[in-house]
């Protein structure tokens, strides 16, 4: 993993804006305690991918870690499910892969989930990958960490689920044999 680097900007009062590309625009003003959140971020979340190595890429589920700006990390499965090569959703925001009819639930529960610790959220939510499309269950909950605040973001893929339950359904509606409706 990379390690961001992050330039301490020194001024003799406030925060300077530094213009990089000079067409006059404020790039980014790098304070102090937003530099400070940002190193205590990056400790640990490569503290965690150094001590739990390649676990993480091997679980059963899509799992990313997110901040409120977008993705810092994906395992193996998420690359997997949201088509990406591995490291390619880093900076991508989940709410891209997102249907618009489910946009505002996923965005409200994210943001409950970055704003208080110990609150754990939900929704289900279309997920679509170029022509393909699945439903998933999210299940979001901010992490313990110190720094900028990052929700763990675990994925389950319910497309096959649904489609079972509808033909289960069905099945108790019309009668297999002979198409006729099933009497109550």
């Amino acid at each position: 993993m990379k390690t961001l680097q992050i330039n301490q900007m020194e001024s003799s009062s406030t925060a300077t804006s530094v213009d990089h590309d000079g067409l006059g625009w404020d790039d980014f003003t790098l304070d102090q305690d937003g530099a400070a959140e940002a190193r205590l971020t990056q400790t640990a979340l490569s503290g965690a991918r150094e001590l739990m190595g390649i676990a993480l890429d091997v679980l059963p589920f899509a799992l990313l870690f997110h901040s409120a700006q977008g993705v810092l990390f994906s395992n193996g499965v998420a690359n997997q499910l949201l088509a990406s090569a591995p490291g390619a959703l880093v900076g991508q925001h989940l709410l891209d892969f997102v249907d618009a009819e489910d946009f505002a639930s996923v965005s409200e529960a994210l943001s409950q989930a970055l704003a208080q610790h110990d609150q754990k959220t939900s929704a289900e939510a279309l997920l679509r990958m170029g022509e393909v499309e699945r439903l998933c269950r999210l299940t979001i909950v901010r992490l313990p960490w110190p720094g900028t605040p990052l929700a763990q973001v675990v994925i389950h893929d319910i497309t096959d689920q649904r489609r079972a339950e509808v033909s289960l359904r069905q099945l108790t509606i019309v009668d297999e044999l002979t198409g006729a409706y099933n009497r109550r």
